[in-house]
């Protein structure tokens, strides 16, 4: 097949979730013997030259766009049916490169990585009628209602609960113009069948490379850590809270703990207010799976978000033992107190952080158990095979 691959950033370096799964997957294809090609949008925010990136694909093309939320898009855009969140995606040179891609070339899927490139599909559809398919990464209104009820401050919660609604909306309307929706998780599909019932999808886990070794030694005693994108509202919002309301429970009780977070783009002012007492900010690490392997518990406090954490199964295939919200493992499947452990509230997340840090034979169980799943559930080239065969079924 000769696919294209529609993407609302460069997929490189392989640093986040969104970009591993789209690169791998878009690899992994070609190593089925796919044609594949990405046309992507290149934002201000991560911008990448392409000559960066490792030319392993069929071609992948790139036009700058700035994303950048501002308060005048945000007013202009109150009575527009395209969500202010979508509509900063939208791109007349875009529009311009994916004609002429059309116009050159026989596709025989097309593939949006996100509902965000989605608006492009009325672009597509003057050109050719080759099935298209949305890889949804999240239901997108779900992770935008989960912030709006976090949010506190009153006005900024308003405006929040009103996007949602214009997102709900705008997402229900583009399942529905689609040949077919890829789900992440069974979760999300049930909640994309209430938007959209009666549309052709398919549930196919994002997947994760598998380190050889699980690195069960040399760890920072007393360690925990978290690992992801703090540009990200979602990974703001469950640092701060474990840091203000976890944190001090644990310290009570053991007050040497260090809390260790690492991820690109940590601003200054994230834990502003707050008693950041043996608490580290790393930022980007040159290798996750090291700095994985170099903690004693790994913890994932969110509070919202949507579809699957790729971050928790690259520590799961690192063997790590881990502590998450139920929101935070949504959509992987393990079970609680055989992979990880479940917590929603603070005292039981810190209890469970504690007794792994004091059983060192849980902890290794767990770990063993975590990377075992990740073997046998999360490696690439099947999840390639499983989609490969979906796109035939829809030709």
């Amino acid at each position: 097949m000769k696919i294209l691959m529609l993407c609302n950033r460069v997929p490189w370096p392989l640093h986040e979730g969104g970009n591993l799964a789209t690169w791998n997957l878009a690899l992994h294809l070609k190593k089925e013997g796919h044609s594949v090609e990405l046309a992507c949008l290149n934002t201000q925010k991560h911008f990448v030259p392409l000559e960066e990136v490792p030319p392993l694909l069929d071609g992948i093309h790139a036009i700058p766009i700035d994303t950048t939320i501002r308060w005048k898009g945000v007013f202009q855009n109150l009575f527009s049916p395209l969500p202010y969140i979508a509509e900063r995606f939208v791109s007349a040179d875009f529009q311009i490169l994916l004609e002429k891609l059309l116009r050159k070339n026989t596709y025989e899927i097309i593939q949006l990585e996100g509902l965000y490139m989605s608006p492009y599909i009325e672009t597509i559809r003057r050109f050719t009628q080759t099935p298209i398919v949305l890889r949804a990464h999240n239901v997108e209104y779900k992770i935008w209602e989960r912030v709006a009820q976090a949010e506190s401050h009153p006005i900024k919660r308003t405006y929040l609960k009103g996007m949602t609604q214009s997102l709900k909306r705008f997402e229900a309307r583009q399942f529905r113009k689609v040949n077919g929706v890829l789900f992440f998780t069974k979760a999300d599909a049930a909640l994309g069948l209430t938007l959209a019932p009666g549309i052709s999808h398919t549930v196919i886990p994002s997947g994760i490379d598998i380190p050889e070794n699980s690195g069960g030694s040399g760890k920072i005693p007393k360690s925990m850590g978290f690992i992801g994108s703090m540009d990200w509202m979602p990974n703001q919002d469950g640092i701060r809270w474990f840091v203000k309301e976890v944190l001090p429970l644990i310290r009570k009780r053991l007050p040497e703990v260090r809390f260790l977070i690492a991820g690109r783009n940590i601003s200054e002012n994230l834990l502003e207010g707050l008693d950041t007492t043996r608490v580290e900010l790393l930022g980007e690490v040159p290798q996750a799976s090291d700095f994985v392997q170099s903690i004693e518990v790994m913890v994932t406090p969110l509070r919202a978000g949507g579809g699957m954490r790729l971050k928790i199964l690259e520590a799961m295939a690192c063997g790590a033992a881990i502590v998450s919200t139920t929101v935070g493992a949504e959509g992987i499947e393990v079970t609680h107190q055989e992979h990880l452990i479940l917590a929603d509230d603070a005292e039981t997340f810190s209890e469970s952080v504690m007794r792994l840090m004091n059983q060192d034979a849980e902890r290794l169980t767990l770990g063993e158990a975590a990377r075992k799943r990740a073997i046998e559930y999360y490696s690439w080239q099947p999840i390639a095979r499983k989609t490969s065969t979906y796109y035939l079924q829809l030709l």
